[in-house]
């Protein structure tokens, strides 16, 4: 069974986040602290495990082990970072997406 720092790694990386840019997220000023959870040198708090689960789209029960059904989902994480966006970015970001849709359509 993967511990729970393996499990922070992995989802972090599957949704192609530096320790830093977790860290950021978690308004946490260094990712040594991730580097930390994630060597299982120590243990997140449950308010911040709590925090690592919704920002990375997935439950306690999963980063802890009690289930290996992952809900997370790239969905999830765009649709959260989409919110955080200013409106002017977030609508630089629709049409690049409808751009992007248009390109496969004709491909």
């Amino acid at each position: 069974m993967k511990t729970l720092g393996e499990r922070i790694k992995e989802i972090r990386e599957s949704l192609g986040l530096t320790q830093e840019d977790l860290a950021k997220r978690l308004k946490i000023k260094t990712g040594s602290t991730i580097a930390q959870y994630e060597a299982n040198r120590s243990k997140p708090s449950l308010e911040m495990l709590t925090k690592i689960a919704d920002i990375c789209g997935t439950t306690t029960d999963y980063l802890l082990g009690r289930t290996d059904e992952n809900e997370s989902n790239e969905i999830k994480f765009i649709a959260r970072a989409y919110e955080e966006l200013p409106e002017e970015k977030r609508q630089k970001v629709l049409r690049y997406l409808k751009f992007f849709i248009e390109e496969e359509k004709n491909s």
